[in-house]
């Protein structure tokens, strides 16, 4: 009778160690999906400074549509698994605009123009994006406030980093604010100084 106890406490603990160690249901991480639809569009104001002592300096490549616009409109053309293409025109002060397409794949990162959208309902601490070269881009606030004349739950991520380039050094202060529930920017600030 007692080697019949030792017994079944015995397949008991087996049984655990197995479950812990071996036959754990491994759980997969949800991809991150769009919250936006579309059909969808936003307008951005643009105040754009270049402050240098060099006469010859200019907006940064990737900036320049954006610091010579005075208003950016983007328009969501087509919502995919996790993809995003949308239309960004940049409206300048002479009355005329210019027209760009783009993607991003809100769950890796990818595409040609990222981090105007992110995936919907993302919280503080965790990455914008899932793959590597963004995992030390985490969202470090989460809260409410007024946007658009909505009252919304926002999220941001504030960012500094030194830029030693062949042409580009200094100090970059990166800030991007996005409406939690759409994954969408509502304010975007860059700096470098």
């Amino acid at each position: 009778m007692k080697f019949k106890g030792k017994l079944i406490a015995l397949t008991l603990l087996i049984a655990t160690l197995l479950f812990i160690y071996g036959f754990q249901p491994t759980v997969k991480a949800q991809s991150r999906t769009p919250g936006v639809t579309v059909g969808e569009w936003f307008k951005y104001k643009v105040e754009a400074y270049l402050n240098s002592t060099d006469e010859n300096a200019t907006f940064p490549e990737d900036f320049i549509l954006s610091g010579e616009s005075v208003l950016t409109e983007v328009s969501v053309l087509k919502v995919s698994d996790s993809n995003i293409t949308y239309t960004m025109t940049y409206h300048f002060e002479n009355g005329s605009q210019v027209s760009e397409q783009y993607w991003v794949d809100v769950d890796s990162g990818n595409g040609t123009l990222t981090m105007t959208f992110i995936g919907a309902n993302l919280t503080k601490g965790m990455p914008i994006y899932t793959s590597v070269e963004y995992e030390n881009k985490t969202i470090d606030s989460q809260y409410w406030y007024v946007y658009a004349g909505r009252y919304r739950e926002v999220v941001g991520l504030h960012w500094n980093e030194e830029i030693l380039e062949d042409n580009l050094h200094g100090h970059e202060t990166l800030i991007f604010i996005w409406d939690r529930m759409k994954g969408a920017t509502l304010e975007f600030s860059y700096q470098l100084i």
